[in-house]
């Protein structure tokens, strides 16, 4: 990400191609991930099934 702050929860959702339920889980930036720019990397995994999936992740945050 950049510019969003550390501690901003992101919902992160892997989305089959076809077909199916969408497998969703969250991850929080934390401040060690995140540089001094405001870019941040946050890393999750998903036990997928064989397949073509997307991911598409979310997250909502104030600035001031």
């Amino acid at each position: 990400t950049r510019g969003v702050p550390a501690g901003t929860t992101v919902e992160v959702a892997m989305k089959p191609k076809v077909g199916g339920a969408a497998l969703r889980d969250r991850v929080e930036l934390n401040a060690s991930g995140c540089n001094p720019k405001g870019e941040c990397t946050a890393f999750i995994s998903f036990e997928l099934a064989s397949g073509t999936y997307f991911a598409e992740a979310r997250a909502t945050f104030q600035t001031p």
